[in-house]
């Protein structure tokens, strides 16, 4: 009888301990950020072209008195380390592969963002990724939101 209570004791610790550790691994998230922070000066008969191939853009037109634009960029990664399609180091290799271009050519200010290795390759960790593109311009500014869906 005393075996028996032994076995019912181990198993229950068994059991809830295997439980826990199954409800902490479908809980738990991968989170990966990476921000980015620039403003540039531009001349007010320009133009800012925006071609972004993922992500949200958002276009803030502000009344202050300024030459500059400000662009804040957001890639995340949000994903349950059970449903995460691969390792972390695919997608920090995935966040570094998007990359965000942005090219000077006075009067106008061109923003690209779009993968390296094209689109199609990262296809398998998509869903888990959001890209936020934030820009402040003056105003007066044109702004050609060129972005794909």
């Amino acid at each position: 009888m005393k075996k028996y209570k032994r076995v019912i004791i181990l198993i229950t610790v068994f059991l809830i301990i295997t439980v826990v550790s199954c409800t902490r691994i479908v809980t738990d998230e991968i989170n990966i950020v990476d921000m980015t922070h620039n403003h540039y000066k531009v001349d007010p008969k320009g133009q800012l072209i925006v071609n972004a191939e993922i992500g949200e853009v958002s276009i803030e037109k502000t009344d202050r008195l300024t030459d500059q634009i400000d662009v804040d960029i957001k890639k995340e990664w949000k994903s349950g380390m059970m449903f995460q399609p691969n390792s972390k180091q695919w997608i920090k290799d995935m966040l570094k592969d998007l990359e965000v271009k942005i090219k000077r050519d006075p009067p106008d200010v061109r923003i690209d963002v779009k993968f390296k290795r094209g689109k199609q390759h990262w296809k398998a960790g998509l869903k888990w990724l959001t890209v936020n593109i934030d820009l402040k311009v003056p105003r007066q500014y044109k702004v050609v939101n060129a972005t794909s869906k």
